[in-house]
């Protein structure tokens, strides 16, 4: 329908851009995508590591910010954030809220506290 390639459209422009990059079952593409740092940490530090999907909450459905979303891990844990993405997904089913290319994305993240 209308609204079906809609999203399609969007979401190949989105994806043809200049310098998108992402993980594939493609090695080379997995490898041109894949981004490497090193930072110090110190007891008592905190690291959230997530993927797109996860990250929706801050940067497609604008449920958290990247400051409140921290907050939310520490009050609420991941499951419960999870689950809150994929409330929003169904209450946006159709995907007319959010433009998006399929229903739900994965969403993995995983939650550090450096110990000393």
């Amino acid at each position: 329908d209308k609204l079906t390639g809609a999203v399609l459209e969007d979401r190949r422009a989105h994806r043809a851009r200049d310098g998108h990059e992402a993980l594939s079952s493609q090695a080379a593409a997995s490898s041109a995508a894949t981004r490497y740092n090193e930072v110090s940490v110190r007891p008592g530090d905190e690291l959230l590591l997530m993927s797109d999907g996860f990250a929706s909450l801050v940067t497609d459905y604008n449920v958290y910010t990247a400051d409140t979303l921290i907050t939310a891990v520490r009050s609420k844990g991941l499951d419960h954030l999870a689950q809150e993405i994929r409330a929003v997904e169904v209450q946006d089913a159709a995907c007319l809220q959010f433009p998006r290319f399929k229903v739900s994305d994965d969403a993995t993240a995983l939650w550090l506290r450096i110990s000393g």
